[in-house]
């Protein structure tokens, strides 16, 4: 039986140290969300990121889920701040994605949301399952950093 997703704590810190090599991020570096408090990954002054590492390949599937209720959530807290919404998924093959979702939403690029059958939890062994509402991201909505 496949675990999802247990503990992310030392892949959001791998992430971590590796965006704020960028030079984006040397005069303003990114900091990490604890753990129980979070709705996404890594925040600074100009923009909140969700981040994801996903167990395959960057081009296994043809889009990539992010639930309604994470996207609401987090540009509610984008749009109050006045700062830009990432999602960010990892991949096996070593290749990050990245889309500007803030950017998506003023261009009016992001799809219909789906109904979707999902596990309920993504911490635990068991995947029962539950309708979510989720927005299917194509590759070529985002960039690869």
């Amino acid at each position: 039986m496949i675990m999802f997703n247990q503990s992310d704590e030392g892949d959001r810190k791998k992430q971590l140290e590796y965006l704020n090599t960028k030079p984006e991020y040397q005069e303003d570096k990114l900091r990490l969300v604890p753990e129980q408090m979070k709705s996404f990954d890594f925040w600074n002054l100009t923009r909140i990121i969700e981040f994801k590492k996903r167990k395959c390949d960057h081009d296994t599937f043809p889009n990539w889920i992010l639930e309604q209720y994470k996207y609401e959530v987090n540009m509610e807290i984008a749009n109050k701040h006045n700062i830009l919404f990432f999602y960010q998924n990892k991949f096996n093959d070593g290749k990050i994605w990245e889309w500007n979702i803030t950017k998506m939403v003023e261009k009016n690029l992001m799809p219909e949301p789906q109904m979707k059958e999902m596990n309920r939890h993504t911490f635990v062994t068991n995947p029962e399952k539950v309708p979510k509402k989720v927005y299917m991201l194509t590759l070529d909505m985002g960039y690869q950093i």
